[in-house]
């Protein structure tokens, strides 16, 4: 059995953490975690409902995130009109496609 804590967003087992947990962990079956973990490798974010139980969520995309891809895309813009490949603006930019 795996536990989720809403306070620390974490995992546990009595395993590894014994008696140490937080007040707040909730019981998840060895198949929710499995799906949590899949789905946060795919980009989700694993959040707490308001029960405390551990879901999948769309990640928030903040205006500094808005703000870098807009920058960035300027950037590209200015680059390929000065000429230069796609490859050397990854290489300019630092970026991988």
């Amino acid at each position: 059995m795996f536990y989720y804590s809403k306070s620390t967003k974490g995992f546990y087992t009595e395993d590894i953490h014994g008696d140490n947990m937080p007040s707040d962990v909730v019981e998840i079956t060895v198949e929710q975690h499995q799906n949590l973990m899949a789905g946060q490798a795919i980009g989700k974010e694993i959040t707490p409902d308001k029960n405390g139980n551990p879901v999948l969520t769309d990640p928030v995309v903040t205006q500094d995130v808005l703000d870098f891809k807009e920058s960035q895309k300027s950037a590209m813009e200015k680059l390929t009109a000065l000429g230069l490949t796609p490859d050397e603006i990854e290489a300019v930019l630092g970026i991988k496609s």
